[in-house]
């Protein structure tokens, strides 16, 4: 069975909280602590930020760790700047860190209020930027900002995102069963059509995630398709004649389990 891997990320995150300082010695003592729990990965923070995390990632450099490995923190290239003349990704790739975080933005909220670049431009920033880091040497972990968000408003541009990064990525589109109430029987035809995405992992299988509902994929689902966004695969497709002026289509749906526990619409 594969592994659960944790991944810290207390001297990051743990930091932005209010009245949060440490000095660059106590962080290296509460990785040592987390290294001794037995956590595999620990994100130590974003080396190129400010003098004090520059200290700690050169102090984290001398120490042997018996089972953690130290992640850098980063983001995306700036617009209009090549990923190599990048200042931020130069000192993050020249960390000692084997390990590297890269945040892109994911969601046209962001792209339009806060990075203030085009869509395409966006995904070249992906792109490039994850290439630097593994010419570089490094593992890259993508962290896609608001990707669910991102995915809600336009999941085709949310699964280019995560293609940019060098995934396999999916639109899936299907149906999802419904439990229902504790005490209550199973009503027919309140099931619903749906759409979820799926990245391949080094697995060699899909790993389905739901944004719409914040889980992740299980049993309850059944795929119909897989696409690039719901044109690609939508649940039902066809043409439907009548000879009524004006008609109105309702549509219900039915997951039930089949053949030995197997969902089927």
């Amino acid at each position: 069975m594969e592994q659960v891997k944790l991944y810290d990320t207390t001297l990051r995150d743990g930091m932005q909280g209010e009245g949060m300082s440490l000095s660059a010695p106590e962080k290296v003592r509460i990785v040592q602590a987390l290294d001794t729990l037995g956590v595999q990965m620990i994100e130590a923070g974003f080396p190129s930020s400010n003098p004090k995390e520059q200290e700690l990632f050169a102090s984290l450099g001398e120490f042997d760790l018996q089972r953690a490995v130290v992640c850098g923190f980063g983001m995306t290239r700036r617009r209009g700047v090549e990923a190599a003349e990048d200042p931020a990704l130069l000192t993050l790739t020249g960390s000692f860190a084997p390990v590297l975080t890269l945040v892109g933005k994911t969601w046209g909220l962001h792209l339009e209020k806060v990075t203030k670049v085009s869509r395409e431009e966006n995904l070249a920033m992906i792109a490039e930027s994850v290439a630097f880091c593994r010419e570089r040497g490094k593992r890259v972990i993508y962290d896609a900002e608001h990707f669910f968000d991102a995915y809600r408003d336009d999941a085709a541009y949310a699964i280019a995102c995560l293609r940019a990064n060098g995934l396999a990525a999916s639109y899936v589109s299907g149906y999802l069963a419904t439990d229902p109430p504790p005490g209550r029987e199973r009503m027919v035809g309140i099931d619903a059509t749906h759409a979820w995405a799926s990245v391949w992992t080094p697995q060699n299988q899909w790993f389905g995630f739901d944004p719409t509902n914040d889980q992740l994929v299980d049993e309850r689902y059944v795929v119909a398709g897989f696409g690039r966004d719901y044109a690609d695969v939508p649940p039902l497709r066809g043409i439907i004649y009548t000879d009524s002026e004006s008609s109105k289509i309702d549509v219900s749906v039915d997951v039930a389990p089949f053949d030995g526990g197997i969902l089927r619409a």
